[in-house]
């Protein structure tokens, strides 16, 4: 235990300590500076026994990863799993739990490299590795669970006269039943960002490992099935059972059985593994993409580009393992049939053969590209006019109500009649017609009787072999067609994840956690926001909406901003919160620019709450709703004061309607809100974001003279320093 303690890093190292362990699992390359943080990081509140790091220390670990890269998530580590989680989440972090009278004021933490079985790797400061022993290692994370516990399981053995081995057993036993599902401690488990080149993201998935242990099962598994086949036959071929073959014939069908089983499961593994790269990819690309890529598409085009990416995943894992399979039965075959009758002249026919099936995919390529096209659009029509239904319904004449649709289905009804026929004679014509090839090369042989019966037998067993091996090829070739169709779709997503952010300097994470907005704003000369110079267009080719924008905004002061329609409010506030980046002028918050700051910095000291219909209730309980921008999950602490800013924007009635309180489900085909009650959740939500400046867009528009007073006056209490956008 000594040892696992003399390993421990302190808060104010936590940094050093996220940057080597990246180093060392090969996540970044050695970084030149560490981060350094101020020695009161992270000190527990007085009385504190959350197992989890303090508030402030864990925005530092969420912007010491992401300036050096890397991505970290905290994990709960409950008292029966310690274990487990100790091996599936290495790399990572783990927080030593508080003991009485150890005298620290902050955390201490456990950077683990790796976790078997039986030993574990720490990486001690200064980057020395020490192993330990995984169960001591266990004991240790646990150690704040036993001391609270272990007095009165003690306790009770002592009544119960408990002693030797026993004793040791049923207070082992005991502690799991009292503790086994409590929270003993935290891990910050360390792993590659989505926007990491694929082949780090497949190195670190293992994708390599079990590609091969597919292709060891695989290519035995085929070689052991024809070999059967070739023993049977010397078996009888001299028309006499020959025992001995048989023996060894059945011997190499039972040694094929665990190639058998092992292949499939292998093949499924490498498949969840590169499912998970691809959502993972898909997901963050969806997230990176620019506000205006997305204002300009339609709700009918995200929905289909959000299909097509679902398929997208399926497509290629069937069709990637499909080809790489089965193109290995070609190139096994390949010297069977030049060794067999048809000699040479069999295997150069094969490759032409196959050269000639590309013909085929081809063709099925174009009519699916013009297929997928269609189905999108269609898709996308049939959304959007289900959006305006109401829309139509009272401006369209009825009439006019079909116009279009009819000419589309048409076209869509040619296009999957054009698809499916080649995809038809394509599945037909590409086994059937080697087969035919096969025994037209094979006739001249037989009729000249320049043969034998073993070359015979290898080139017609390899013949059928091949032809149910190029269906199955065949398939994965259309296959990767569709892929290659689906993925012109879904390609920006996958392309704006790798897009380079904005990060912070590690030298500066510190300084980006940012001062509460609840406190007091202090006496500075130095202006919180100080823009100068902002010019912002959304085409280049067109006059900026703004040109040449100064402000200042000072700590404390309470800015309205008013003018017409189209004037260029709303795009001044996205510049500031960092949604968008100006074309030229200089931005600075608290004296630093976004590139000092990191994207993420940035955007946790401001926050706001958009225009109405760039807002949104989501599908979730009203507490989710609230706490959007709270840590994740929320703490009682974070649901009181949620409930606290709820009643003093007058939202106390609706929390004793709903049945489930501020747990209840509301959004789409949840709990219904009005205009106004939804205007006061955005409110709500903004301000228990705790930032440094909170921008309201139009936000108390659609609020009664008695809502509006009660929403002013708790943002300006609650808030030291407010952006309000408002028509005049």
């Amino acid at each position: 235990m000594a040892e696992i303690l003399a390993a421990a890093w302190p808060a104010a190292r936590v940094g050093e300590a996220i940057a080597l362990l990246a180093y060392e699992t090969g996540m970044i390359e050695r970084p030149r500076a560490f981060p350094t943080a101020p020695e009161t990081l992270g000190e527990y509140p007085p009385g504190s026994k959350d197992p989890r790091v303090p508030n402030d220390l864990r925005r530092y670990l969420l912007l010491v990863a992401d300036a050096f890269e890397v991505e970290t998530e905290p994990q709960n580590l409950l008292y029966a799993e310690v274990e487990d989680r100790l091996r599936l989440l290495s790399p990572a972090l783990f927080k030593l739990p508080r003991l009485e009278n150890d005298g620290n004021k902050a955390p201490n933490f456990l950077a683990v490299l790796s976790c078997g079985r039986r030993r574990a790797v720490l990486m001690a400061p200064g980057g020395r590795h020490v192993q330990v022993r995984a169960t001591e290692l266990a004991e240790a994370l646990r150690a704040g669970a036993v001391q609270r516990f272990g007095g009165e399981i003690d306790n009770l053995l002592d009544e119960a006269n408990v002693t030797g081995r026993k004793r040791s057993q049923a207070r082992e036993t005991l502690l799991r039943e009292r503790c086994g599902q409590r929270p003993v401690t935290e891990a910050w488990m360390l792993r590659l960002p989505p926007s990491a080149p694929v082949l780090k993201l497949a190195a670190e998935a293992g994708l390599g490992r079990l590609a091969l242990l597919y292709f060891v099962t695989y290519i035995p598994k085929i070689l052991f099935w024809m070999g059967s086949f070739w023993v049977l036959w010397r078996g009888t071929a001299g028309g006499q059972v020959d025992w001995g073959w048989l023996v060894a014939w059945a011997f190499m069908l039972y040694t094929n059985l665990p190639f058998r089983l092992l292949e499939p499961w292998y093949g499924q593994l490498f498949s969840v593994g590169v499912g998970w790269i691809l959502k993972k990819r898909l997901l963050a690309g969806a997230l990176r993409l620019r506000t205006e890529e997305v204002r300009h598409q339609g709700v009918g085009q995200l929905l289909s580009r959000t299909i097509e990416s679902e398929a997208a995943e399926n497509l290629t894992l069937e069709a990637g393992i499909t080809i790489a399979s089965h193109g290995t039965d070609v190139l096994i075959t390949l010297p069977v049939l030049w060794a067999g009758a048809g000699g040479p002249l069999h295997a150069i026919v094969l490759l032409l053969w196959m050269a000639l099936s590309g013909i085929f995919v081809q063709r099925f390529y174009v009519h699916r590209r013009l297929w997928t096209a269609m189905r999108l659009n269609a898709t996308h029509d049939l959304v959007e006019k289900m959006v305006g239904h109401q829309t139509r319904l009272a401006q369209e004449l009825p009439e006019r109500t079909h116009v279009g649709e009819d000419t589309a289905l048409a076209g869509y009804l040619e296009a999957s009649r054009k698809m499916d026929r080649t995809v038809a004679l394509t599945s037909a014509i590409v086994p059937g017609g080697w087969l035919l090839l096969s025994l037209l090369i094979l006739t001249p042989a037989v009729v000249a009787g320049d043969f034998t019966t073993g070359g015979l037998a290898m080139s017609l067993g390899g013949s059928l072999f091949l032809a149910m091996s190029l269906g199955l090829i065949v398939n994965g070739l259309l296959g990767s067609a569709d892929a290659l169709v689906v993925w012109e779709k879904v390609l920006p997503l996958f392309q704006a994840a790798a897009r380079p952010r904005v990060r912070g300097l590690p030298e500066l994470a510190a300084s980006g956690v940012g001062r509460r907005a609840v406190e007091e704003p202090t006496e500075s000369p130095e202006p919180l926001i100080d823009a100068s110079e902002l010019v912002y267009g959304y085409l280049e080719d067109r006059a900026p909406v703004l040109d040449n924008c100064d402000l200042q905004i000072y700590p404390g002061d309470r800015v309205l901003v008013e003018g017409a329609s189209g004037g260029g409010k709303s795009t001044l506030l996205s510049l500031i919160l960092g949604l968008r980046t100006p074309r030229s002028g200089l931005l600075l918050l608290d004296g630093l620019d976004r590139r000092s700051l990191g994207e993420e910095g940035w955007r946790r000291r401001l926050a706001a709450a958009p225009q109405f219909h760039e807002n949104h209730v989501f599908l979730n309980t009203f507490a989710f709703n609230l706490l959007l921008g709270r840590e994740w999950p929320p703490t009682p602490e974070d649901f009181q004061a949620a409930v606290e800013i709820c009643k003093e924007l007058g939202l106390e009635d609706l929390l004793q309607r709903m049945p489930g309180g501020i747990l209840q489900m509301v959004g789409e085909t949840g709990w219904k809100l009005s205009h106004g009650e939804r205007s006061r959740l955005f409110i709500a939500r903004a301000l228990l974001q705790r930032a440094d400046l909170l921008g309201f867009d139009e936000s108390f528009a659609a609020l009664d003279p008695v809502n509006l007073d009660r929403a002013l006056k708790t943002v300006l209490e609650r808030q030291a320093t407010v952006l309000v956008i408002a028509h005049p």
